[in-house]
């Protein structure tokens, strides 16, 4: 065999096992990720019920705290006079944020209650609060009000998941209607 030929042969069979490895590799690599639906089903139901014995209620939507707040008169007041501000519809947050709510001043579906991720969109920790009708960042100070606007320190929003009330009398995080 003439040396042309063998290094042809063995270029060539080295060729065919690097296609066969990369073949074999890209389904395994697939699989490793989250299924496409991994998240269609995450929707949570809390109560009406539940939300009227207590001012606040937090539950975890996609393992993020969800934080539930019904709004007094004088909340409602005060937010009024705040006047809205333009939230970017981007996410940074590895979740969907709702796009119909946060453009009204209240940033809800419902002016009486508070919907929000009580996660700073600054550091991603998780807000303390409400206290004194204020969320607080443990980590970055910034101060966010009874509508998840940012009113001190470096945060910009709290970010609203979708939700909406359905007939049922229920609260359901994950979906808007």
């Amino acid at each position: 065999m003439t040396p042309s030929r063998r290094g042809f042969l063995e270029y060539s069979c080295l060729g065919a096992a690097l296609v066969g490895a990369g073949v074999a590799t890209v389904p395994f690599v697939a699989s490793l990720g989250p299924a496409a639906n991994a998240f269609d089903d995450q929707i949570v139901h809390v109560p009406l019920s539940d939300l009227a014995a207590s001012p606040t209620t937090t539950v975890s939507w996609r393992q993020f705290p969800v934080t539930i707040v019904r709004r007094r008169t004088a909340d409602l007041a005060a937010l009024r006079r705040t006047p809205p501000d333009d939230e970017p519809r981007t996410s940074v947050f590895p979740f969907p944020v709702s796009v119909a709510a946060p453009r009204n001043w209240h940033r809800g579906v419902r002016e009486d209650y508070l919907v929000v991720v009580a996660v700073c969109d600054h550091d991603f920790v998780r807000v303390v609060g409400p206290d004194q009708s204020q969320f607080v960042c443990p980590w970055c100070a910034s101060r966010f009000d009874l509508a998840g606007r940012c009113i001190a320190g470096l945060g910009k929003f709290l970010p609203v998941p979708p939700h909406h009330f359905d007939a049922q009398g229920r609260l359901a995080i994950g979906a808007e209607s």
